[in-house]
């Protein structure tokens, strides 16, 4: 062996280490960006329940959800129905009375 093979093993041998050092190196990072966007993605999907949850409280809300809905709608076709009937009522009246 000479010192030009010396060399090579030499750098060949550097080279491995550096190479395993990298390698380590971006796992461990890759570890942390993956611990990061876990992190992240569970915060998020936790903010995302919470509002879900807020917003089926706010659904089922006897003043202010569907409930309020059905009601102000009950009323609405309460006051057709009398607007409607007291209608119908004067033009029977009308009619009765043109009639005479």
């Amino acid at each position: 062996m000479d010192f030009w093979d010396l060399g090579q093993w030499g750098s060949t041998i550097i080279i491995a280490i550096a190479l395993v050092r990298t390698i380590r190196r971006n796992g461990k990072d890759q570890k942390a960006r993956d611990t990061t966007i876990a992190k992240d993605t569970a915060d998020r999907e936790a903010v995302t329940q919470e509002r879900l949850r807020v917003l089926a409280e706010v659904i089922k809300s006897p003043h202010f959800g569907l409930a309020a809905l059905k009601e102000d709608i009950g009323h609405i076709k309460t006051n057709c129905a009398d607007v409607t009937s007291g209608f119908t009522e004067r033009l029977k009246t009308l009619e009765k009375t043109e009639k005479s």
